[in-house]
């Protein structure tokens, strides 16, 4: 019998041991800025709207960018804590050693961009524009996707788990190797050649029948 290769999890965000702590008088980053080493706590930062800034061992904790425009921006070694991330552009950015930890990402745009070792921890994705994605070393738990959508991206040594898919677009995204056993949906968008060797419990097989255009009898 074949031994199944467990996926390992994404590398964690390699912060410093101590960060500069920006206050209301902090800033807006100008494009192209580099922003590093820095703590936002408890701060309303919905206002920005700027162009490929780069953020380097930074902390946002209890942080609102709800509404902010950061396209082409790079995340390096980035924590995200009980942020409100809402409605955010986030499009065409890069995400490397990234964490979203207990944060609100609704109707969010990633639009076209690159996640590699990511961690979303018990968020709310719901609405979330995650089309032509690109991920590697992708850990998504306890957490909603909702109504996502995800369209043609790629997902490679990505992992769900009891993550809510409740009418997600999954259309033109391969989920070989992906184990959705643990997630929660009565109906997502996908295509049948999307789903081959997709992996499955076998309440979700019935769900999953009409797209092979199969009728279960009762």
């Amino acid at each position: 019998m074949a031994i199944k290769k467990k996926i390992s999890g994404p590398s964690a965000p390699a912060l410093p041991s101590a960060l500069d702590k920006a206050d209301a008088s902090f800033p807006q980053p100008e494009d192209g800025q580099l922003v590093e080493t820095t703590e936002f706590a408890d701060m309303e930062l919905g206002h920005w709207q700027t162009r490929k800034v780069r953020f380097d061992g930074v902390l946002f904790r209890n942080v609102s960018l709800s509404g902010a425009v950061l396209p082409n921006a790079e995340f390096l070694d980035v924590i995200f804590e009980n942020c409100d991330l809402s409605n955010m552009d986030f499009q065409e950015g890069a995400l490397h050693r990234v964490s979203f930890r207990h944060c609100k990402l609704l109707g969010t745009n990633f639009t076209d961009s690159v996640w590699r070792d990511v961690t979303v921890e018990e968020c709310n994705l719901g609405y979330a524009a995650l089309r032509f994605n690109d991920w590697r070393h992708v850990q998504i738990r306890q957490s909603s996707m909702a109504h996502a959508d995800c369209y043609h991206s790629s997902w490679q040594h990505t992992q769900l788990e009891t993550v809510k898919l409740e009418q997600a677009i999954l259309s033109g995204t391969a989920l070989l190797g992906i184990d959705l056993s643990s997630c929660d949906f009565l109906s997502l968008s996908a295509e049948p050649e999307d789903l081959k060797g997709c992996v499955i419990d076998a309440s979700q097989a019935g769900l999953l029948a009409p797209l092979f255009g199969l009728v279960i009898k009762e």
